[in-house]
């Protein structure tokens, strides 16, 4: 019995990533072809493309990957934490609401409501089941728990999605805190997820084909969350581990907090995050896009080579670099003024 189940995971997952990746790709130019009537992006004052675009591209990654996480579910074997059919219930909620936000727009409420529901979800059907909760340390006490967690977790969901503004800008970036985390957390089903992300980008690098829209940004930003709370690793190296996620944290939280401090309205669709501004100074897309991806792997070396101490320099090695990007911005400014 343990032979058998040892030889469905050894040819279960080559064919998941391998499927994952020909029907991301096949799906994405389908919804190319979709979008130009169903999810058209027309380009706006805050737009950083100049021909309509369509979006929605996140629907065939996200689909994708609910298939093969099912798949997966049902006939590997493995000691994660959580039984991976419960993956597309959990997120079903986000993707549902990034789905309809995509086709007509959503009150930002909703939506946050929608993100809440699945960082809960998260956290109750993946994490350790709520009556395991309430067992130990009582209902009051898991309400709180429960609130305190999907805050955070809310709060990176919507990171990803302010950071969504370039062609392969997230995607790139996800895809190498997937491939990281998956190996780091030794959670498998972090490969089809990568597979079909990686589909994906093939359309989405610059020059973008598609956007992926809020259905896929949304997503992205809660499965680094979801690789995390699958494993099994130590607490320790699971938060070691989303240190990986910094620059692209670093760029959207530190925007909020300066536009929050000068009394804007932090709700309100802007181009003041560093990647649009360095694009807007000249940089191409691919320059802004290969330049993130290529901090968020140096921050992948550092935990690596490092552990919790590297986490520590991949935090201080993206506000640095934040920094360095707000230096040459102003003197940029200043040199054109000149």
């Amino acid at each position: 019995m343990i032979l058998a189940a040892a030889d469905s995971n050894a040819w279960l997952l080559p064919l998941l990533v391998a499927g994952s990746f020909v029907a991301s790709v096949i799906g994405t130019w389908l919804m190319i072809r979709r979008g130009r009537r169903l999810f058209l992006d027309v380009p706006n004052a805050r737009s950083a493309h100049s021909v309509p675009t369509p979006r929605g591209g996140g629907i065939a990654f996200v689909a994708v990957f609910f298939v093969a996480a099912t798949v997966f579910g049902f006939v590997a074997h493995t000691d994660l934490r959580a039984d991976c059919r419960w993956i597309p219930l959990a997120m079903f909620p986000l993707a549902l609401v990034g789905i309809v936000d995509d086709l007509r727009g959503l009150a930002p409420l909703l939506r946050f409501l929608a993100q809440m529901l699945t960082a809960c979800l998260i956290v109750i059907l993946i994490g350790r089941p709520l009556p395991t909760f309430v067992g130990e340390i009582g209902t009051a006490a898991t309400a709180l728990i429960v609130f305190l967690i999907t805050i955070p977790i809310a709060a990176a969901i919507n990171f990803s999605n302010f950071m969504d503004g370039l062609d392969g800008l997230v995607a790139g970036m996800s895809a190498v805190q997937i491939a990281f985390l998956g190996w780091w957390l030794d959670v498998p089903i972090a490969w089809p997820l990568l597979a079909a992300v990686l589909g994906f980008l093939v359309w989405n690098w610059p020059p973008a084909k598609i956007f992926m829209g809020d259905t896929g940004s949304t997503f992205l930003g809660a499965s680094p969350v979801l690789l995390g709370v699958l494993s099994n690793a130590a607490p320790a190296q699971v938060i070691a581990g989303w240190a990986v996620t910094a620059p692209l944290h670093v760029d959207a939280s530190l925007t909020l907090l300066r536009r929050a401090a000068r009394g804007a309205n932090v709700l309100e669709g802007h181009r003041e995050h560093l990647y649009q501004r360095l694009q807007s100074a000249g940089w191409s897309h691919r320059r802004v896009t290969l330049s993130y991806a290529a901090v968020t792997i140096a921050c992948a070396a550092l935990i690596a080579g490092l552990h919790a101490t590297g986490a520590v320099a991949a935090v201080v090695l993206s506000l640095s670099l934040y920094g360095a990007g707000e230096i040459y911005l102003r003197r940029r400014v200043s040199s054109q003024g000149a």
